[in-house]
């Protein structure tokens, strides 16, 4: 969210306005620490976002005769 903040002739301040939608992690993690911060010149926002979790490829392999395959490598 953001404010305009004007000084003059008195302090006046606008109604919030949304500035951007996100999906970034929630403050209450167990970290004591802010997941944002801003850039020196303001331009820019940086900040923690979960990444992405696809599901892992799955596969079954069945070694048939290992055994053999073991005991060959030991023959020179």
């Amino acid at each position: 969210m953001a404010v305009e903040v004007m000084t003059r002739p008195t302090l006046t301040i606008s109604s919030p306005q949304l500035m951007f939608k996100s999906e970034l992690m929630p403050g209450n993690t167990v970290v004591a620490s802010r997941e944002y911060d801003v850039s020196a010149d303001g331009s820019e926002f940086f900040a923690v976002s979960a990444a992405s979790q696809t599901d892992p490829e799955r596969r079954f392999v069945v070694v048939t005769e290992w055994s053999s395959m073991l005991c060959a490598s030991y023959v020179t």
